[in-house]
């Protein structure tokens, strides 16, 4: 498996130069397609992805279960009360 990962460098740089000298030129507009240059993942920072990936997942579901009992609580028996 192969992991790839954008990374700025003087390539983009590049592009969006010569994206200004279409304009200074007064040439018909072009879209300059971005140039996305990858480089290949460590075996280091592939096996930290793991611990950081669960790692948000776990803030993300107690942050939903958070949210989800607060509502219940300021909710309270409001609920019960309410005109139909």
């Amino acid at each position: 498996m192969t992991s790839l990962i954008p990374v700025k460098n003087e390539v983009r740089e590049q592009s969006h130069v010569e994206a200004l000298d279409a304009r200074v030129d007064m040439k018909p507009a072009q879209s300059v397609p971005a140039q996305d240059v990858y480089r290949q993942l460590t075996a280091e920072e592939v096996k930290a992805r793991g611990p950081r990936n669960l790692a948000i997942a776990g803030l993300l579901i107690f942050l939903v279960v958070l949210f989800f009992f607060v509502t219940l609580i300021r909710l309270g028996g409001n609920v019960a009360d309410r005109s139909l």
